[in-house]
């Protein structure tokens, strides 16, 4: 990347005119604090390993490395100045969070567990059914028995605990482990601010997710006038910050319900929340 500007025409909307800046040195050392909070959390999980196997240990190590890899992923893009498809994730580790601070709350941690793992066995099974299916409707060759015995798996007693009528009488698998959707997390959350990060993942930014007009509002109307593309620039580092700083916030909460990985210092974790403190701050 650099800063050079290419020649042309004069044309304020043409590719060629368009300057290709690397991040500030400030926002630079913000991302770095993604690394050093992932490389913290795989020692963290390192110290946590039993001597004895553990369900437990190996649920909350599951759920930490979903974590980790996106953390990486979101440091990956935004590097690389995408903070628009870094929200997607953000989305990702705010449900991530919120179901392990509902299940955290639950009378029963161990059985509430067994619980969300056996919908993650359920969600696995319809995923092989609906791609075996799709394979057959294709054209191509898919293993009948194998599908057949799935099915039965399925509609049989293992998950009768999440299934429910429909208004026409029919069964249907309920949309959750514990039939809860994200607001409804979020609502019972004892964060105050849970609710607000849902409303701003899931309105405001989740325009970026889904694509959806409002997200190409700014690149229609920004390449005009003679300071267009440092204004642009200035945006995006600012876009950035935002990303960052709520990644590591969902982050470093997400740890506080993993009771089987050591949680990161306390000090520490404060040093990398105030640092990652953007200048405009959203919702962090």
């Amino acid at each position: 990347m650099t800063k050079k500007k290419k020649k042309n025409s004069g044309n304020p909307g043409r590719t060629s005119d368009v300057q290709i800046v690397m991040p500030s040195k400030a926002l630079k050392a913000v991302v770095r604090l993604l690394e050093e909070i992932d490389d913290e959390a795989h020692d963290a999980a390192r110290r946590s390993f039993p001597d004895e196997y553990s369900p437990l240990f190996n649920f909350d190590q599951g759920v930490l490395e979903r974590g980790i890899n996106t953390l990486k992923s979101v440091r990956i893009l935004v590097e690389h100045g995408h903070w628009e498809m870094a929200h997607s994730l953000l989305r990702q580790l705010l449900e991530l969070l919120a179901n392990m601070e509902f299940l955290a709350q639950m009378p029963d941690r161990t059985k509430a567990t067994l619980q969300y793992v056996k919908y993650g066995l359920l969600q696995k099974t319809t995923e092989q059914i609906l791609t075996m299916k799709y394979d057959e409707e294709s054209g191509r060759p898919i293993d009948r028995e194998r599908l057949a015995k799935l099915e039965a798996f399925q509609q049989g007693p293992t998950f009768d605990e999440f299934k429910a009528k429909t208004k026409d009488g029919s069964l249907k698998f309920v949309d959750s482990w514990c039939r809860k959707n994200m607001k409804s997390l979020c609502e019972a959350s004892a964060n105050k601010l849970r609710l607000s990060q849902y409303e701003l993942l899931y309105s405001p930014w989740s325009e970026q997710v889904h694509a959806s007009p409002g997200a190409l509002i700014d690149s229609m109307f920004r390449n005009q006038g003679t300071d267009w593309q440092k204004l642009v620039i200035e945006g995006d580092e600012v876009r950035i910050h935002e990303a960052v700083s709520m990644a590591i916030t969902l982050f470093l909460e997400l740890r506080r319900f993993l009771p089987a990985i050591d949680a990161p210092d306390h000090e520490k974790a404060n040093d990398w929340l105030e640092k990652a403190k953007p200048k405009q701050a959203v919702a962090a």
